[in-house]
């Protein structure tokens, strides 16, 4: 009756984000890449050391597939989030044009109809909930997915075939660090003690990946498998 598909491709789709705080945006933007097999390649600050011909040209060489964009709380830090804007929208117009990034903006909600209203090269701007609705409030989801969308969009013409199996479900294939996110979760409801904190770890030849789960937050990471180079740095960060 359903079928559900996962998979475990690491850094075939490259990712820039860019925010305002590190503490804030930049936080949060780190945490859904993390939840993800996306390379994260770079990502831009409103008060980044570099020059923007320096940012652009970080931009040009990495040819991003997607750009992944937060900053500000609802109603909040509205000048430094078009700040933001125009530089990606600089750098995106200096791409060349044969494949234009897909742009998300998961920030200030209340920049929404301005947002909507910018063109940019071969495409659009999606939007999505604000990732940081509040400064103490984490809102993860509604980004998450949208990238999980667009990155099996983006997988269906990288790799042959993979189309062909994504259409027997009817819901986007899930990154294995999501599925194994999931499968945490449904260990720590069985726990008879009321506040039971669970691990999960993969170990695999391209990655390693770690599904933490502790009073109801959920903690991912996916790293590439160095294991054997430093195992007891490894040990150490777990």
């Amino acid at each position: 009756d359903l079928v559900a598909i996962t998979f475990g491709f690491l850094d075939l789709v490259s990712i820039i984000t860019a925010g305002l705080l590190d503490d804030v945006s930049i936080a949060s933007l780190s945490k859904v890449v993390n939840q993800t097999h996306l390379k994260h390649a770079d990502q831009i600050r409103l008060n980044d050391s570099r020059r923007i011909d320096e940012i652009l040209s970080s931009v040009i060489n990495i040819r991003p597939d997607l750009i992944l964009i937060s900053g500000g709380t609802d109603n909040g830090a509205n000048k430094s989030v078009l700040r933001i804007l125009e530089i990606i929208l600089f750098c995106i117009n200096h791409l060349p044009k044969d494949r234009p990034p897909e742009v998300i903006f998961a920030g200030n909600a209340t920049l929404s109809k301005t947002i909507e209203e910018i063109e940019i090269k071969n495409g659009k701007i999606s939007l999505v909930d604000n990732i940081r609705p509040t400064l103490e409030k984490e809102n993860l989801t509604p980004a998450r997915n949208k990238v999980n969308e667009i990155n099996s969009q983006i997988l269906n013409k990288k790799i042959p075939g993979f189309d062909y199996l994504s259409s027997y479900s009817r819901s986007n294939p899930t990154p294995f660090i999501q599925a194994i996110g999931n499968m945490s979760k449904f260990l720590s409801k069985l726990s008879n003690e009321k506040n039971s904190n669970i691990l999960v770890l993969d170990f695999n030849k391209e990655m390693l990946l770690f599904a933490g789960s502790s009073q109801s937050e959920l903690f991912l990471d996916v790293q590439e498998n160095n294991l054997h180079l430093n195992p007891d740095k490894l040990v150490s960060t777990i």
